[in-house]
């Protein structure tokens, strides 16, 4: 028996297939900084160096989410301390150009 997705009556495979879906790609990328981040939930472990990694990586997506979306928190609040802190920093400084680029202006 092939299972059917209701809206697009096709298998439910190829609806969810992420390289025919760029919606369901997107949300998923999205949904971290989101107001149903894992992090949030009863007993969920801290967000650690990678998910400050990610979390400053995706910073100027969120941040203009975060204009419309008063749910939405650039910031990991329940996080494991100075590791969730340093792969913050390391991420938004990748994303917002960091300053590497201004050591080789002369």
């Amino acid at each position: 028996m092939v299972l059917k997705s209701i809206a697009a009556n096709k298998p439910l495979n190829a609806a969810l297939d992420r390289r025919r879906n760029p919606e369901v790609t997107m949300t998923n990328m999205l949904s971290i900084g989101g107001p149903g981040s894992k992090y949030s939930l009863p007993n969920a472990p801290a967000a650690g160096f990678l998910s400050g990694l990610w979390h400053g990586l995706i910073l100027p997506f969120t941040f203009i989410i975060s204009l419309f979306d008063s749910d939405v928190r650039i910031y990991e609040i329940n996080n494991s301390g100075l590791w969730y802190d340093f792969g913050f920093i390391l991420g938004a400084s990748s994303s917002l150009g960091g300053g590497g680029s201004l050591a080789n202006a002369r």
